[in-house]
């Protein structure tokens, strides 16, 4: 059991170990493939606009043949198809005698076949497909590991999916010519972009640590913000208005700035949000 219990671990850690999909789908093939000796893995998954399962990776060059060729199965129809359309595993140990099956010609020596759903909750994320060359072969056992496996691969899909989401945002706000930045509820930044850096003179992203924004104000605003803005923006959540930074050259840039509160997902305060738009030129 405790061998199993580390195997377990240790397959868990390798499909985590993705960074983006595409990678977390591969890494799942070769491990089905490789480490349980089948004759086939592949991941099929519904293209809602031509209502069919899609391949979206297959084992090695055979897997590749069809990915190019769009390979793809009827939704409700054979054991990938019925297994999507239940949210059940389906296991046919002698495709010969399913005359539900449908052959596939990249794969001619398929004897017995297992597709069990991806699934989080309720939501069917993919369906996970093996075969076996050996008529019989494939059980209930290959079934329960299978699912257990496929527990971790949605839960891998779901964070990989946020983490792919959250970079594409950071790349939007790293990219963005305003200034954007997060801080504590008392002003010390945690975070700023490249364009607010730019804007103060904070050329070292890793100086950011312990260093309070109230700085980056003239003197005569200082005040303000601390008795009458952030009085505001912690009691509404949000505050819009002009006011103005010191430049890195110690000049003043008229700004448009938005303070907004974050919450977490308790509903309690936990850092302001910064977006500032250099109005030198309007003004």
């Amino acid at each position: 059991p405790q061998a199993m219990s580390a195997s377990a671990l240790q397959r868990a850690q390798e499909i985590a170990a993705a960074t983006a999909l595409d990678d977390l789908f591969r890494r799942v093939v070769t491990l089905v493939k490789e480490r349980f000796g089948y004759y086939h893995a592949q991941i099929f998954r519904y293209d809602a606009a031509a209502r069919v399962m899609r391949l979206v990776i297959g084992y090695g060059f055979v897997g590749q043949r069809m990915l190019t060729a769009g390979h793809h199965l009827p939704m409700g129809r054979g054991v990938v198809g019925t297994a999507a359309a239940t949210g059940r595993p389906v296991l046919a140990t002698d495709v010969t005698r399913d005359p539900d099956w449908v052959p596939n010609t990249f794969l001619p020596g398929t004897r017995g076949e297992l597709a069990v759903p991806i699934k989080l909750r309720d939501q069917i994320l993919g369906i996970l497909d093996v075969q076996s060359n050996i008529t019989g072969a494939l059980t209930t056992e290959d079934q329960l590991l299978l699912e257990g496996l496929c527990g971790q691969i949605a839960i891998a899909i779901q964070s990989t999916q946020l983490l792919e989401s959250a970079n594409t945002f950071r790349q939007v706000i790293e990219s963005s010519g305003q200034g954007i930045c997060m801080a504590t509820l008392k002003g010390v930044l945690t975070y700023a972009n490249p364009a607010y850096r730019a804007m103060v003179g904070l050329t070292d992203q890793d100086a950011l640590p312990g260093h309070s924004f109230f700085a980056h104000y003239p003197e005569t605003l200082r005040v303000r913000l601390r008795d009458e803005i952030m009085q505001e923006v912690l009691a509404t959540g949000q505050w819009q208005g002009e006011l103005a930074l010191l430049s890195a050259t110690g000049g003043v840039i008229p700004t448009l700035e938005i303070l907004t509160l974050v919450r977490d997902e308790h509903g309690r305060p936990c850092c302001l949000a910064r977006q500032i738009t250099d109005i030198t030129v309007r003004k």
